[in-house]
């Protein structure tokens, strides 16, 4: 162990001289209240609330507190704290009834299926008491499916302005000269000249200098070559995780499935098609492959690999979503991946608590523990 003042200066946290939050390492903040509560109420007015009758949202008469887009290590997500005032109106028979719904903490630490919400009328009657049950049930549900996709709709308009900002990746460091006086500081190796009387190949040939990679993920696929993988038998070993969320598994499926969602949990980027056969790509293209199966709001299964991989190997993911037994307000994530390389296993292990659990955690308000 190196003693204290005498580590490698390239480790060694500082403040850069160009001001740059290379990769969102340190926190950042931005205040987005104005623009992101004007886009909540634009969605929480004329809302339909019921199917059976007609009951609509006619007004927020309140939306007071604050909205942050926050960063830190590479991920981005949001932190919140409204309270939420909103009038609505409906029809059942020939009584017109009218009140309100009120939610007096829509916030980060309480996830939406518990975020609490209460109903009001000020219609008397028979008519409006049973108004007031349907709206207290079916209209409450379709709110809190609402509020549920608030997130994707802060995602896509309020996370492409605080861009992350990357620097080249060298895809080798040979003949690269580091100043210890300034870390931040690479100095590129001197370019041998031509002779007069040689050839000027040997200048202008890409061996001589650094390759620069425009991927933020280097690629390993030159650590070992193809004959030498096939002779070797790759050993292989498998995750099993089960974690419980105190969210609904429909929920949770979407967060898998739904590369909005998915975008807004790894905060970064994410596609997908959500079809037999169809294929999908994570973090910028570090993660790919394919979907086997898929059993709507129950199971999936990919093909699934890292792209430090060897070249053509893939393990198989299944992931099962269950109702929790012993509670009506979570459910359980059951994951099995066979197939993952011995060496990547550590890894990729600690991969789906730290970019997956803790992302649904941040990005959905959903809490959670392993099991």
């Amino acid at each position: 162990m190196a003693k204290f003042g005498e580590g490698d200066p390239r480790w060694l946290v500082r403040e850069r001289q160009d001001g740059r939050n290379v990769g969102a390492w340190h926190w950042e903040e931005k205040n987005i209240t104005k623009g992101a509560s004007d886009r909540l109420k634009g969605i929480l007015t004329n809302l339909q609330l019921l199917e059976v009758t007609e009951c609509k949202t006619t007004e927020v008469s309140k939306c007071n507190g604050e909205i942050a887009v926050c960063r830190r290590k590479g991920k981005t997500f949001f932190i919140y704290d409204l309270e939420v005032n909103i009038k609505w109106e409906g029809k059942l028979g020939d009584t017109k009834c009218k009140g309100e719904i009120s939610i007096p903490s829509f916030c980060i630490d309480e996830p939406v299926p518990e975020t609490k919400i209460k109903v009001t009328t000020s219609t008397k009657g028979e008519d409006a008491e049973v108004m007031l049950e349907l709206v207290k049930s079916d209209g409450v549900r379709s709110l809190r499916a609402t509020l549920t996709s608030f997130f994707d709709i802060l995602h896509a308009e309020f996370v492409p302005s605080v861009e992350i900002p990357k620097e080249p990746t060298f895809a080798s460091t040979e003949g690269i000269k580091l100043d210890p006086n300034n870390p931040d500081a690479i100095v590129s190796p001197e370019i041998p000249k031509a002779s007069s009387g040689g050839s000027s190949s040997s200048s202008s040939s890409p061996s001589t200098s650094p390759a620069v990679s425009s991927s933020a993920v280097p690629s390993s696929s030159s650590s070992s070559s193809p004959s030498s993988s096939s002779k070797t038998k790759l050993s292989t070993k498998t995750i099993n995780q089960k974690v419980n969320f105190e969210a609904p598994a429909t929920e949770l499926f979407k967060c898998f499935t739904d590369a909005s969602r998915l975008q807004f949990i790894t905060g970064s980027a994410a596609v997908l098609t959500k079809e037999v056969g169809g294929t999908f790509s994570l973090f910028g293209g570090h993660i790919q492959g394919s979907f086997k199966e898929i059993v709507e709001d129950k199971k999936i299964v990919q093909q699934w690999r890292s792209q430090k991989w060897p070249e053509g190997h893939y393990s198989v993911l299944t992931l099962t979503f269950e109702e929790d037994k012993s509670s009506s307000s979570s459910s359980n994530i059951i994951l099995k991946q066979t197939g993952v390389p011995s060496d990547d296993y550590d890894c990729t292990f600690e991969g789906w608590g730290k970019f997956f659990w803790v992302g649904i955690r941040g990005a959905m308000g959903y809490r959670y523990k392993v099991l």
